[in-house]
């Protein structure tokens, strides 16, 4: 059972209580953190360890303010915060961020006009790190 969202009454605790898997929409990697940390308290009040929850979170792909407008329009502010943005290193470098925070899986979320360029990027820049 995969639950999705991020509130922290009602959705974390469910996610803490019956979740295999739980995703995230857009967060910075810092709040990202902190969603983890509370659903890591709920699984443990259920008699559950976060390590039986694998937590994953959806990112945008927009290496500039365009690209962010063109895919995101009036949603670009809220979703600004858990967006790739800059140059390859910064992308890769926002990644790991959520790497730390405990992502184990980590959704590239795309919305048309679709850039299967900055796709193969971003592919081609990670497939160069292993």
């Amino acid at each position: 059972i995969w639950i999705g969202g991020s509130g922290e009454k009602r959705t974390l605790r469910t996610a803490g209580r019956y979740a295999d898997g739980w995703n995230i929409p857009f967060p910075s990697p810092e709040a990202f953190a902190h969603k983890r940390e509370v659903l890591a308290a709920h699984a443990a009040d259920a008699g559950r360890s976060i390590d039986d929850i694998r937590c994953a979170v959806n990112v945008g792909l927009c290496p500039t303010e365009d690209d962010l407008q063109e895919q995101f329009g009036g949603l670009a502010p809220g979703v600004r915060p858990g967006v790739l943005m800059g140059s390859e290193q910064q992308m890769v470098d926002h990644l790991g961020r959520y790497v730390e925070a405990g992502a184990q899986q980590i959704n590239l979320a795309m919305r048309a006009p679709w850039q299967l360029d900055h796709l193969e990027m971003m592919a081609a820049t990670i497939g160069a790190m292993d």
